[in-house]
């Protein structure tokens, strides 16, 4: 196809070399001011190198300057607002950036709400934009063509992500979750309840540590794995994994 993901960081535009200074500066402070002009030039010319005509760019910290990058980009420009249950996206992040005991778990909720109380607030006064739940999207990937009128292209080859190689789409919350202890959820939880209107929004229910776990248990092969990244992990003193 026409689109082009960047390799950078966990295929984000912000880390691409040219423009990660400037998109690193205190991305999640809406006052923090990038220019859109130059990002906008080198981001054409990533894709134009490879051979693309589409930069598919997926940053989270964009979801503070929507207006800014339609202004820019135009009308060609489409928004997907992704969001992925709390215990899913605090479990990969302290798999991939926390040390063990500095998980700081209380602050990843915060994080999370904080993000996902922005999304709400941008999807309220943007009813038109797509909203896609990681869960939502492997269920039915066609989603977001059906929403923009894309053609579904079958049978294309994926590499995966550098850090799974997963091939196909499929929902990996038992991976990615089973990471996190019984007790761990049961803390991230209590943290998550400080907000409850947030976590509601978008229908994600805040389950005790132990039955959460019981429920992901079933998808074995998948459950196993992230038993065997907690493991590694720890015996790895809490380095990040590294890109292969």
């Amino acid at each position: 196809t026409g689109g082009y993901l960047p390799p950078f960081g966990n295929n984000e535009g912000q880390m691409a070399p040219g423009v990660r200074e400037m998109m690193r500066t205190r991305p999640w402070d809406p006052d923090s001011r990038f220019d859109w002009t130059a990002i906008h030039a080198e981001w054409d010319r990533l894709a134009g190198k490879a051979g693309k005509t589409l930069f598919i760019e997926g940053s989270p910290p964009n979801l503070m300057r929507i207006e800014a990058i339609r202004a820019e980009f135009g009308p060609r420009a489409r928004f997907a607002c992704a969001v992925s249950h709390p215990y899913m996206q605090v479990a990969s992040s302290v798999y991939n950036y926390r040390k063990p005991g500095g998980m700081r778990l209380k602050g990843l909720a915060e994080l999370w709400l904080t993000q996902a109380g922005a999304l709400a607030a941008a999807l309220e006064a943007d009813p038109a934009l797509a909203l896609v739940r990681y869960e939502d999207f492997c269920a039915d990937p066609t989603r977001l063509n059906a929403a923009y009128g894309l053609p579904v292209v079958e049978g294309a080859e994926i590499a995966g992500k550098w850090n799974t190689r997963d091939t196909a789409i499929r929902n990996a919350a038992a991976r990615t979750i089973a990471f996190l202890t019984a007790e761990e959820i049961d803390r991230l939880a209590g943290a998550l309840a400080a907000v409850p209107e947030i976590p509601a929004r978008f229908g994600y229910a805040l389950e005790d540590g132990a039955t959460c776990l019981a429920r992901l248990s079933a998808e074995a092969d998948l459950f196993a794995e992230g038993l065997a990244r907690r493991r590694r992990w720890e015996e790895a003193g809490g380095r990040p994994p590294r890109r292969r």
